[in-house]
């Protein structure tokens, strides 16, 4: 598992990204968060998630396929963008 810098989505400023196929991406998600959209790189289908609560903090996690790129992009509950970015 490896840990890379992160956007604003996040509350703690980490993403974890584990190895293997596919990689898990994830980390905490901030209060505001209700759905990441994740993009793969060169088209492809869009994938959305959604956050899970435990305790008081939000976590998000998605997996992209080894060796590839993906965009993602976080809205609150009105639809607005609260951060984006790469894996």
């Amino acid at each position: 598992m490896s840990c890379a810098p992160a956007t604003s989505v996040m509350s703690t400023s980490l993403f974890f990204r584990t190895e293997g196929s596919p990689l898990v991406v994830g980390g905490p998600a901030s209060p505001s968060v209700t759905r990441v959209v994740v993009r793969p790189a060169g088209g492809g289908h869009a994938t959305q998630v959604r956050p899970v609560t435990i305790g008081a903090q939000k976590f998000v996690a998605f997996g992209v396929p080894a060796g590839k790129k993906a965009a993602w992009t976080a809205y609150d509950s009105s639809g607005h963008v609260v951060a984006s970015g790469t894996t």
